[in-house]
């Protein structure tokens, strides 16, 4: 591990609309610099989630939750010597980060909705408390005053919506914040060490940090929160997709993001 000087100066968030890129980057950088303290969705994210797309489904007033949010972010940057949030879990509220944290250093971890949703269908991790976790009201973000729509969507539309409204939310950001800048969990994760290692310097610059480390030094960590047991849909999901109109307005998103094709 590289003994970074503290420089808590840079207040520094990664968002995404999914979590597997984001845990792995968490566990990257812990694993790199000993002076640096990056938490993955910290205590009362799950919280601040739900109320968030509670507020969003009535046009609610976000801004206590945001304060709440904002309190504790600066606690815990101040508690630590350099400090990192991963937090996949504000994107009900990241629309509105800036108004109440201005210098945010913002990078957007992206991922082709393809594999997202295929992902999101297929993950077993959390088994155990997945039927729970359904239970809960607003644990999934909801079309604003529109619950008819949803209960008619797929569960692949839903989770398209999702995707879009999610990943729009952090987009609405890149003008506001003191950086902003798009990683592609795709290249993240590329077989080519040669791409792999360029996007690794990428995200630790847009961090405000200087990896110091050759790409044949850097650990070799694997995938994190791999889906487990068997498949339970085919990687060809996108097949029974017949709602046209959402699939155009994704694939606009898509573009912007880099992504050229399902």
């Amino acid at each position: 591990m590289v003994d970074l000087t503290g420089d808590n100066k840079h207040s520094s968030i990664v968002l995404s609309a999914g979590r597997t890129g984001t845990l792995y980057q968490t566990k990257l950088i812990n694993s790199i610099y000993s002076n640096v303290t990056a938490m993955h969705e910290p205590a009362l994210s799950r919280y601040l989630y739900v109320l968030g797309n509670v507020a969003n489904y009535f046009h609610a007033d976000r801004k206590a939750l945001l304060q709440w949010y904002a309190n504790s972010f600066l606690k815990r940057k101040n508690d630590y010597n350099r400090y990192i949030e991963l937090n996949p879990l504000l994107c009900p509220l990241t629309d509105m980060l800036t108004q109440i944290l201005p210098d945010l250093h913002i990078v957007h971890m992206v991922r082709n909705p393809n594999t997202w949703v295929y992902s999101l269908m297929q993950h077993g991790a959390s088994a155990p408390v997945k039927p729970f976790m359904r239970m809960i009201p607003f644990n999934a973000p909801i079309p604003a005053g529109n619950f008819k729509s949803w209960f008619n969507m797929s569960k692949i539309e839903r989770l398209l919506w999702r995707w879009s409204d999610f990943n729009r939310r952090i987009n609405s950001l890149k003008d506001s914040s003191a950086s902003y800048t798009i990683i592609q969990y795709e290249k993240l994760f590329n077989a080519d060490s040669t791409i792999n290692f360029k996007t690794v310097c990428e995200f630790m610059s847009a961090l405000q940090l200087e990896l110091p480390l050759t790409a044949d030094a850097l650990p070799v960590l694997g995938r994190v929160n791999k889906a487990a047991g068997k498949k339970l849909y085919s990687e060809s999901v996108f097949s029974t997709i017949e709602n046209k109109l959402l699939l155009e307005v994704v694939r606009e998103q898509m573009e912007e993001y880099g992504y050229t094709s399902f």
